[in-house]
């Protein structure tokens, strides 16, 4: 059986900040198609307008929620990496 002694900060950092990157497409589709519907539904716009807000905040939630969940990710995995080489 190997022993792991030592991991490689860096790439531990990428490959948890791309775990988590994928982690925020899903979560980001799932708050931009909520965001966009319930904006439409209870944005009190007459019938037939669209509600522009709306779809800035589910565009918002598709870019932004990957992106912010990328860094939290690698940030995390360099402490996890760091305390694991102690």
């Amino acid at each position: 059986m190997v022993e792991i002694k030592k991991i490689e900060v860096l790439s531990l950092a990428k490959i948890i900040a791309l775990v988590w990157v994928f982690l925020g497409l899903i979560l980001g589709i799932g708050v931009g198609m909520f965001s966009f519907i319930l904006g439409n539904i209870l944005g009190g716009a007459p019938m037939g307008m669209f509600v522009w807000r709306s779809a800035w905040l589910g565009i918002g939630g598709f870019i932004f929620m990957p992106l912010l969940l990328g860094i939290i990710g690698f940030i995390i995995g360099l402490l996890v990496a760091w305390f694991y080489n102690l």
